[in-house]
């Protein structure tokens, strides 16, 4: 005697054996779509199982445009069951739904691209950051590489730091694939000089995002030029080359130079699809940075903790995780803010955050870390979920 069979399990069971299988025919791909079947399903119904009109059914299943491919699989699974089910008492018992829909699997299930990427904000501080192991945020920036080699797991970097401006309408990318590091600072030991960082550069996706930027009006100028220490000194720490190695090519971009909050902003923007490819896109500056007063107290002998670095970080937390509709109207409101000025002289540690956010889209802000000290903040911004590759 034939027992009834769960349907939905057999369909799920089913299903999982057809994910493997279909994943060799590109017109079983859907892209964020889903389609009614009622109709599909009526027919097939009417017709008590026996697949009188195939052809027809299955023009009725597809529906193209040209980029959106509708799971065909779908339609053979429910074939697979219906006839399996036949011989036990399912085809009897069930009824047609007047309207079924199908949610539908993003394409990456199969083709094998690469979730979209979150972006990150990363306050990396100077050379000898390199050194300070004590240091809180050596530790916490540290876990946040981790957290991109193993799970985020991109196909490349795109990378803004504090340390590179080109001019006010015009920006600059490193379209070189071989380049030297920067040791774009003075006063240190010896040694300092003498810091390797293994990279390499990209021109092919260097010309993604020459493409991206000109379609918003952006000048952009193709150069050769490595690394400066606003990348290569925090990624020593974030990405170890011998304990957590990055291995994927990194394109530097510069910021403006001005001081036009929303254009940034908009350069931002402009790259967010560059997201879908498995490309990363990192700001680099500091949440907190007036090496002044951080200076000042150091030649004092003071530790004081400065007003400003608590109240502009918590303010700077407040706009980066708004809801992304308000997020860029929060962000341009921080500069006019009283203790601007102060928390930022001026604003090219800042700016990264803007090019973060905006390339961020839909995607809610969140601080992952903070941590003040003297006149400096160290928080570290992720916008995006990890999904992992």
């Amino acid at each position: 005697m034939h027992r009834p069979i769960n349907c939905l399990s057999l369909e799920f069971a089913v299903f999982v054996t057809l994910i493997c299988i279909i994943g060799k025919d590109s017109s079983n791909l859907v892209e964020r779509s889903s389609i009614s079947y009622s109709e599909t399903q009526e027919q097939w119904y009417r017709q008590g199982g026996d697949l009188q009109d195939i052809a027809g059914i299955r023009r009725k299943a597809l529906r193209w445009d040209g980029k959106d491919r509708v799971l065909s699989g779908m339609w053979h699974l429910s074939w697979i069951c219906h006839r399996i089910g036949a011989s036990s008492s399912y085809s009897s018992t069930v009824s047609a739904p007047k309207a079924t829909t199908f949610i539908m699997l993003d394409s990456s299930i199969n083709n094998g691209s690469p979730p979209r990427t979150p972006v990150y904000f990363l306050s990396i501080g100077g050379p000898n950051f390199m050194e300070d192991i004590a240091h809180p945020a050596y530790v916490r920036l540290g876990e946040v590489g981790r957290e991109i080699t193993t799970k985020v797991k991109p196909k490349a970097v795109i990378v803004f730091s504090a340390h590179w401006q080109d001019g006010p309408s015009k920006i600059q990318i490193n379209a070189a694939e071989q380049t030297d590091l920067i040791y774009d600072f003075y006063g240190f030991p010896p040694h300092y000089y003498e810091y390797d960082y293994p990279n390499r550069g990209s021109p092919e996706i260097a010309e993604k995002v020459i493409e991206r930027l000109e379609g918003t009006g952006i000048q952009v100028e193709r150069v050769k030029r490595g690394l400066d220490h606003g990348v290569w000194a925090g990624f020593i720490v974030a990405f170890d080359p011998k304990k957590n190695p990055l291995n994927v090519p990194i394109v530097q971009v510069s910021l403006l130079n001005g001081e036009d909050v929303d254009q940034h902003y908009r350069m931002g923007q402009a790259l967010e699809k560059l997201r879908d490819e498995g490309i990363l896109i990192i700001g680099a500056g500091m949440a907190v940075h007036n090496l002044l007063d951080f200076r000042a107290m150091r030649m004092s002998g003071g530790s004081k903790l400065m007003p400003y670095t608590l109240s502009f970080d918590e303010a700077l937390k407040e706009a980066a995780t708004a809801k992304p509709a308000e997020r860029q109207a929060k962000l341009s409101a921080l500069i006019k803010r009283h203790d601007a000025r102060k928390a930022h002289p001026t604003l090219e540690h800042l700016l990264p955050i803007y090019v973060s956010a905006g390339a961020a889209g839909s995607d809610v802000g969140e601080r992952l870390w903070t941590f003040a000290e003297m006149s400096l903040n160290w928080a570290q911004y992720r916008f995006g979920e990890v999904l992992e590759a």
